[in-house]
């Protein structure tokens, strides 16, 4: 997850800094995320360290971000890119998962700040995507 996180940083901070911004990156990247995020979530599910409410909502997020999206490239032939609030929900998710993949018992209250925080982030991120993908679709009937 740490060396996943690492190298999803790198290379999105690289691809800007070189102008290097592609739709195919922009399509690929956040489905490679949400591919790490939610199989994370579902193991930790199953192994009995993260509640099913929570990596229920994850997938959901996730799901309903991919299904605009698509629906935003296949109607009106635009990558919505990433959001700063869709970025900082992924890293408040992870630095979730990664504490309690750990189990360390002295971490149980970052654990849940950090289970409380992604939470409330999964829905702005969520409202921001809406909002987004909302302006897109008002713009292709105009």
């Amino acid at each position: 997850m740490l060396v996943a996180a690492a190298t999803d940083f790198l290379d999105g901070f690289i691809a800007r800094a070189m102008n290097q911004v592609t739709d195919f990156g922009k399509l690929l990247d956040p489905i490679a995320d949400k591919i790490c995020i939610v199989t994370v979530a579902v193991a930790l599910v199953l192994a009995g360290d993260v509640p099913l409410w929570y990596a229920a909502l994850v997938v959901l997020r996730d799901l309903l971000i991919v299904v605009g999206s698509s629906l935003i490239v296949t109607k009106r032939k635009v990558v919505v890119q990433s959001v700063w609030a869709g970025k900082i929900t992924v890293n408040f998710i992870a630095a979730y998962l990664i504490l309690a993949m750990m189990r360390i018992e002295s971490l149980i209250l970052l654990k849940e700040i950090f289970l409380i925080l992604s939470t409330i982030f999964l829905f702005i991120s969520l409202t921001v995507y809406g909002r987004i993908y909302q302006k897109h679709m008002v713009e292709g009937l105009s």
